[in-house]
């Protein structure tokens, strides 16, 4: 037959294992239930709630005046464009400096400190003097009137100060406001508050952080402006004023944009009204001489002489004073002394255009010149009126200037009138249908005349639109303060890390099924030894027994006693014939019971008036002597070598029929001595004696010492203990009875009553595989009790309980 392989996992689905690990990890399930609850407690306890507020904004490109004049929108507004300016550094700035939130308050709390926005009980004014001053949080308390103050994170030491007064600490002036009713109410009451001075360089990185501006519908033209922090009013308070001061932003941009319209408009007005005057002027003569020839005729000569004379007499006198300006102007440009100065005044006190200043001016040189007697020119008063007066002196000088371009600029037109009467009076008879110089300065003036007209009709509509100009945008949703944070999510934090704990309980219950490589019941020995018949199962006892002894006895009616009697009785099936009986107790390793079973099951043999001799073969780790409390002076290993005799080997039990012999001091070829011929002759010879020989050889899956006597025994039991043995041992136990050609091969299931529900009593009866339905059950209603009467378990120790 093929050889199966054992996986190390365990790659198949057996629902009462799993239930039995379920039932075993418990405390583990709800251990990590119980992290996962405790981690979401401290996150929802000590986590800073953060609460987010938000506005959305409408921006509209519809303009009333606009469409009512049919005037083009020459404001036209872009979504994208909107969106970056919200965004902006300047916005922001702009924002925060109207809610002056550079100083913040907080409460002092053990884990987490509350801020007092708009809620603090005293105020903070300050100057900075250097910016490393506010680089560290203020902590403030109140005692005896006085406000106590130190700096977190800086060990400087407290410091004491007045409240209501300005004081310098660190290079920072600031001073504490606050009334004597909230004064009286703090003092010594042990509160503590901290203050965070933002420097307003920061302010902007500190609170860009925790805005987000996004389009929220790209066709009805909205964005979502939300901040996220700390304070549910600070929050709405941060957005509304961002809304608020973008709709003002907005107004303002446009009438910027239609005043420079505007004012473009009336610079090109002013131009061509300068212009109009110009040619108005040099059309000045023509009409005249338009006007004059109803009265005079066509003797244009005469009349253009007599205009001639008129502008030339008006030249003469223009051309004196400007010579006589300029003159002043000269004198008074170059640094004189005062006396001189003085004199020039005097000398043009009449001139009418500077009389005024004229005066003042002199009153002032008048007056320094009566003080100079009095004090010296390092005086105050003396100081105090040379500024006046050389103040004077630059407003005399800017007239003069003034009064000077007039003069030449009333020159220049003079020249153009004499020109165009030279014109006239050389035609005698001036045609003004065929005079390209008239004609020429007519159609200048005509086109200017009407550039002109059409911009005092755009000034009109522009100053229309800037009227009717409110603002493009709207705030269709105000922020409001949300008092539920955003986050910590308490209940979502509690489902998932309950979630995760549970998960990490289900996660170990998996591990451990997939690495639940040991037997646990029957059926696995069933399964993977092709159906080796098993001899019974023996239960796990309730006390702690500190080395295999016989326990049997203590009490015939515990369970413990009614499983190897049932084993006993099976033994029966497997060989009938007459005659003394060898039964070999072996395992694959230590500590799977070989030898408790051995001496139990030669005790319980006995107590069926058989007489019974238990050998301990194994001889490199011997127990036997251990369980019957004797000493191992003498044994197999001496009675092998005829250093003792048989009977000195012998020992007798406190049970009438049963006797041992121990292994004896440990030798150093155990093996040979099992082989040896001596062997066969001690087993000879105890047959003639006892009824049954139990024997207990070494673990095969040590050593094979006990395959030579295994294979000529009547009973050749192997031992398996649940949850112990691992399933691999199994193949052992085939292959003694496939390959070593073991007859009669049957197991024993130790331990196995840690579970009734799964490879316990009420699922497999004793007699498996020889069809002997072992019929008693364990309770009061059968006759069959345990040694000691157990305490009634609490009902959380019998859910946790792995037994």
């Amino acid at each position: 037959m093929e050889k199966e392989k054992l996986s190390i996992l365990n790659d198949e689905f057996d629902l009462g294992l799993a239930i039995l690990i379920i039932r075993k990890n418990l405390i583990s399930i709800l251990f990590s239930i119980s992290i996962g609850f405790c981690v979401a407690f401290f996150i929802n306890r000590y986590t800073t709630p953060q609460y987010s507020a938000s506005s959305i904004v409408k921006i509209s490109e519809k303009n009333d005046v606009n469409q009512m004049m049919n005037f083009e929108n020459i404001y036209e507004t872009n979504l994208v464009a909107e969106l970056s300016r919200l965004k902006s550094k300047k916005m922001l700035s702009e924002a925060l400096n109207t809610l002056n939130i550079d100083v913040n308050y907080y409460t002092k709390g053990k884990f987490l400190n509350t801020e007092n926005y708009h809620s603090n009980p005293f105020s903070i004014s300050y100057q900075l003097k250097k910016r490393e001053a506010v680089k560290s949080p203020i902590m403030v308390n109140f005692s005896n009137g006085s406000a106590i103050i130190s700096k977190v994170d800086v060990d400087s030491g407290t410091v004491l100060i007045p409240v209501n007064k300005w004081v310098s600490i660190d290079g920072l002036e600031l001073k504490i406001n606050i009334s004597n009713r909230k004064l009286n109410e703090l003092n010594n009451s042990g509160k503590k508050f901290l203050v965070k001075i933002v420097d307003k360089n920061q302010l902007i990185s500190k609170y860009s952080k925790g805005l987000q501006v996004n389009i929220e519908n790209t066709r009805a033209n909205t964005i979502k402006i939300s901040y996220t922090g700390n304070h549910p009013k600070k929050c709405a308070d941060i957005v509304n004023s961002l809304s608020s001061l973008f709709l003002i932003s907005n107004i303002s941009k446009k009438k910027e944009s239609a005043n420079q319209m505007i004012k473009f408009t009336n610079d090109q007005i002013l131009k061509i009204n300068q212009k109009l005057e110009y040619y108005q002027k040099l059309l000045q003569p023509y009409k005249e001489i338009q006007e004059n020839n109803s009265e005079y005729g066509t003797d244009y000569g005469k009349l253009a002489l007599d205009l001639a004379a008129k502008d030339q007499i008006e030249k003469t006198k223009t051309e004196s004073t400007l010579n006589d300006f300029r003159n002043f102007y000269s004198a008074i440009s170059n640094k004189i002394n005062h006396e001189e100065l003085y004199s020039i005044l005097l000398l043009n006190s009449k001139n009418q255009y500077i009389s005024t200043t004229s005066s003042r001016l002199r009153n002032l040189l008048s007056e320094k010149r009566s003080l100079s007697f009095r004090i010296t020119e390092e005086s105050y008063q003396v100081k105090e009126i040379d500024f006046q007066i050389n103040l004077e002196i630059q407003d005399l000088l800017e007239v003069t200037k003034n009064i000077i371009l007039d003069l030449q600029e009333n020159l220049q037109l003079i020249d153009e009138r004499l020109q165009s009467y030279r014109l006239a009076k050389k035609s005698q008879e001036l045609n003004f249908d065929h005079n390209t110089d008239y004609l020429h300065l007519q159609r200048m003036y005509d086109i200017n005349s009407e550039y002109y007209s059409r911009l005092l009709t755009k000034k009109a509509e522009y100053e229309m639109v800037k009227a009717g100009f409110v603002s493009d945008n709207e705030i269709i949703e105000p922020a409001k303060a949300n008092i539920s944070p955003i986050s910590p999510q308490k209940k979502s934090n509690y489902l998932i890390f309950l979630g995760i704990g549970l998960t990490i309980g289900l996660l170990i219950i998996v591990i451990k099924y997939l690495l639940h490589n040991t037997v646990s019941s029957t059926s696995d020995v069933a399964k993977h030894t092709n159906n080796i018949p098993v001899l019974g199962m023996i239960p796990s006892y309730k006390d702690v027994i500190p080395v295999s002894q016989l326990i049997v006895d203590k009490n015939p009616k515990s369970l413990m006693s009614e499983a190897f009697r049932s084993i006993r009785s099976n033994m029966q099936f497997i060989s009938q014939s007459e005659g003394s009986k060898i039964l070999t107790v072996t395992s694959t390793i230590s500590g799977e019971g070989k030898t408790f079973v051995a001496i139990n099951l030669g005790g319980i043999i006995a107590f069926s008036e058989k007489k019974v001799i238990i050998l301990d073969l194994d001889m490199r780790k011997p127990k036997t002597h251990i369980g019957f409390n004797v000493q191992n002076t003498i044994g197999m290993s001496t009675l092998l070598i005829g250093k003792s005799s048989l009977e000195e080997c012998i020992q007798k039990s406190h049970l009438e029929n049963l006797h041992f012999i121990t292994a004896g001091p440990i030798p150093p070829n155990p093996a040979e001595l099992i082989i040896s011929n001596k062997m066969t002759d001690v087993i000879n010879e105890l047959k003639k004696l006892y009824d049954v020989i139990v024997i207990d050889t070494p673990p095969v899956g040590i050593v094979t010492d006990a395959f030579p006597i295994i294979s000529k025994v009547d009973y050749p039991v192997y031992i398996v203990r649940a949850h112990f043995s691992k399933k691999v041992f199994l193949k052992n136990i085939q292959m003694l009875r496939d390959k070593k050609k073991i007859k009669n091969l049957s197991v024993i299931l130790n331990g196995a009553g840690g579970d009734k529900k799964y490879g316990g009593y009420k699922k497999y009866g004793y007699g498996y595989g020889y069809g002997y339905g072992y019929g008693y059950g364990y309770g009061g209603s059968h006759g069959y009790y345990e040694e000691k009467p157990q305490k009634e378990k609490k009902v959380l120790r019998k859910i946790f309980s792995k037994k």
